[in-house]
């Protein structure tokens, strides 16, 4: 696979997750109210692998909160919301 086969790949993907990212925003409850990756991954079509890749900063920034337990992200309360979340 020569090098510009494997950046192609690359930046598909990344524009694959980008996308994914806005539709997984605007499924989250504005309210704070959880939803479960289950959930996500029905309503996307996205395995659950995907759908942590594409939430994995906004997580990171705090914006999101994950339960563990329930295996469910929601829009985190204390913090700014995500860039590009629909108010």
């Amino acid at each position: 696979m020569s090098d510009l086969h494997h950046i192609d790949l690359a930046s598909e993907a990344t524009v694959h997750l980008d996308g994914l990212r806005i539709v997984l925003l605007a499924l989250l409850p504005k309210d704070g109210r959880p939803r479960t990756v289950a959930e996500l991954s029905a309503n996307t079509g996205a395995n659950s692998a995907s759908i942590v890749d594409a939430l994995l900063d906004d997580y990171m920034a705090g914006a999101l909160e994950f339960d563990v337990r329930a295996d469910a992200y929601r829009l985190s309360t204390t913090k700014a919301r995500p860039q590009g979340a629909i108010a």
